[in-house]
């Protein structure tokens, strides 16, 4: 799992992830010592009967890499039609998504979720909502939070 731009370089996938698959041991062997060699890790698929994996698997990579990209564009495109400069707030968002990601790696989600879904305040996220009313960025907001709230136990309330 990369994402990889039109002029990404070799080193783009160096300490990434590698989905390792084959019905033979000797199969799996040379695949982990290529992923090693790409200074990658193997990830192995669950098998499953009932659930298409690799395409789940494939689906949530879709959903994480191109989210990002657009929910970093999405936040610029709402800001300059504030009369922002979008393209200083699409580097601002991508730089917060950096480091977002950053703390993702580092520990589990719930642990490293911030801004007032994380401390509970209940009135800046309503001063967020109202301040989006009308704007493509709402829908997105109002599920994002639903779901820092599912990963802290807290109702959707």
């Amino acid at each position: 799992l990369v994402a990889v731009a039109r002029d990404a370089r070799p080193e783009v996938f160096d300490g990434m992830p590698f989905a390792v698959e084959s019905d033979a041991p000797r199969g799996i062997a040379m695949a982990r010592e290529l992923v090693a060699r790409m200074r990658g890790f193997d990830v192995t698929l669950p098998a499953s009967d009932e659930v298409d994996v690799k395409a789940r698997y494939h689906a949530l990579a879709t959903m994480v890499a191109t989210g990002v990209v657009a929910l970093v564009d999405r936040a610029a495109q709402t800001m300059a039609e504030c009369g922002g400069d979008r393209e200083a707030f699409r580097r601002a968002y991508a730089k917060l998504a950096q480091s977002a990601a950053g703390n993702v790696e580092g520990a589990n989600g719930e642990h490293v979720l911030t801004g007032a879904v994380a401390r509970g305040d209940a009135a800046l996220i309503e001063a967020h909502l109202r301040s989006l009313e009308g704007t493509d960025a709402a829908a997105p907001y109002d599920q994002i939070i639903a779901e820092a709230r599912r990963m802290l136990g807290m109702s959707d309330a």
